[in-house]
């Protein structure tokens, strides 16, 4: 067979050691290459980065990222150090040798305060047998083909494996995984890894149902607005059950979105004078009781209520004047008294 001319049309290439490729690339798993790969290529070209730079770059999770960083620590190929609150304060490069077999005969494992905490490997192995009968079940078909839709892709073994992980080892049932899906797909994280990621950490929250599930997203979200609501309203606390109570039923009950919410807020602040959340209640519920739910539908509404305000002020000004309206009458009230006293001195 001949051989190959490997060539490139530039230098813009990272530098890989020749010793990761031979004696670590075989062991590590598919985020463990990819995060090393990625370190070198950061360290090539000079770019900053943390940890949820990273998380962010091939769609995992913090914890992913801290685990990878720290198996790559483990084997010598990086060095990493921590602060106090044990977040990574930095990463140094390792020079990458080959190992020899005294090397492999003493494996070195650094202790890292907090780190111990994170869970270890997301998954266990099952047998082609046991995927083979969770496969046959038609609930699992309905998940199988759900998921193949939000993942744009046909379910590879391994994938397989880590649905029947989420099911048998978590304990979750059918309908809460195809919620945890349907959810990893709408926040666009529409990755096995992450979705089995959620599924590890939703289970130490003991997440078992999809109403604790929807519960946990929906609180998460009003914190989230309802923090930005006492931002706009100038209030320095954190939000109180009532605050997120109020926020959740505009979101919720009335759909109102944030846009709306904020002007309330900034009405609020210019007519209450104060910062009041019942205040800022009062302003959206009147909206909602006319039907505004958008910018444009509480401007209208703002512009019908200025034209109904000046009608009623004509209106007042039409009735303070109409007894105005009549004819004066041209008696001389002198002469009238005269012929009075006149026709009394007859008497």
């Amino acid at each position: 067979m001949a051989q190959i001319l490997l060539q490139s049309e530039n230098n813009s290439h990272t530098p890989v050691p020749n010793a990761f490729i031979d004696d670590y690339m075989s062991e590590a798993n598919e985020s463990q290459v990819k995060i090393y790969l990625y370190l070198l290529q950061c360290l090539n070209l000079g770019h900053p980065l943390d940890v949820s730079s990273i998380a962010d770059k091939f769609n995992y999770m913090e914890k992913d990222v801290l685990r990878a960083l720290i198996y790559l620590d483990e084997k010598g190929l990086i060095s990493v150090t921590f602060d106090e609150s044990h977040n990574v304060t930095g990463i140094c490069l390792n020079t990458c040798r080959h190992i020899t077999p005294a090397r492999c005969a003493e494996p070195v494992r650094k202790e890292r305060p907090g780190v111990n905490e994170l869970p270890t490997e997301t998954t266990q192995f099952f047998t082609l047998e046991q995927m083979k009968n969770f496969k046959s079940r038609p609930d699992v078909t309905n998940l199988i083909y759900m998921t193949q839709h939000y993942l744009n892709k046909t379910l590879s073994m391994n994938d397989l494996n880590n649905l029947m992980f989420i099911h048998d080892t978590l304990g979750f049932p059918i309908d809460l995984i195809e919620y945890l899906v349907e959810y990893c797909a709408n926040i666009n994280k529409a990755s096995i890894k992450y979705i089995t990621s959620v599924a590890i950490a939703w289970s130490e929250q003991n997440i078992k149902t999809v109403r604790d599930a929807r519960a946990k997203i929906e609180g998460a979200a009003c914190a989230k607005e309802c923090a930005i609501v006492l931002k706009e309203l100038g209030i320095d606390r954190s939000p109180t059950k009532t605050d997120l109570e109020l926020v959740k039923k505009w979101l919720e009950e009335y759909r109102m979105n944030m846009d709306v919410i904020i002007q309330a807020c900034q009405k609020t602040i210019t007519y209450a004078g104060s910062a009041s959340l019942k205040y800022t209640d009062r302003i959206l519920s009147r909206w909602h009781e006319n039907g505004a739910h958008t910018v444009d539908e509480v401007k209208a509404l703002d512009e019908e209520h200025e034209q109904s305000k000046k009608k009623t002020a004509r209106s007042a000004r039409s009735t303070s004047n109409k007894f105005n309206n009549f004819s004066g009458r041209d008696t001389d009230y002198n002469d009238l008294a005269q012929a009075i006293m006149n026709s009394q001195d007859k008497l």
